[in-house]
């Protein structure tokens, strides 16, 4: 049984991605965004500088992640994101050059019915 039942799968759409990430946020679920293939050397630029283009990304972080990638006019709405990822304790992951960017629930993270989202996340997962 797959142990990230709480999982949501988006597509990239700019600030309908960032309203879902929210709802996404609040309700303790691990989410993927799937970015724009062809974004990968701009990914490349904004974590690296103007170095050679990264053949490959794969980068754990906090809200400043998305600070960096909100510098990028595509990504520009990620920035609203930040203060929500920071509060609720949630670790990032950016994998490219297929492109996405993993919402992940630390296991410190904020209590939510007593819970942790991550305990939530992995909770739904048993079998009673």
């Amino acid at each position: 049984m797959n142990r990230w039942r709480l999982r949501s799968e988006l597509v990239w759409a700019g600030s309908e991605t960032v309203s879902e990430l929210l709802f996404n946020l609040e309700h303790g679920k691990r989410t993927v965004v799937k970015l724009p293939f062809d974004c990968h050397p701009l990914l490349s630029r904004a974590l690296y500088g103007a170095a050679r283009v990264r053949g490959r990304i794969d980068v754990t972080a906090d809200s400043t992640l998305l600070l960096r990638l909100a510098a990028l006019d595509e990504f520009a709405v990620l920035g609203d994101l930040a203060n929500p990822v920071r509060d609720s304790g949630t670790r990032l992951r950016l994998i490219s050059p297929r492109p996405h960017l993993v919402f992940n629930f630390r296991a410190d993270g904020p209590v939510i019915a007593g819970r942790s989202p991550r305990d939530l996340q992995l909770a739904s997962s048993r079998i009673a």
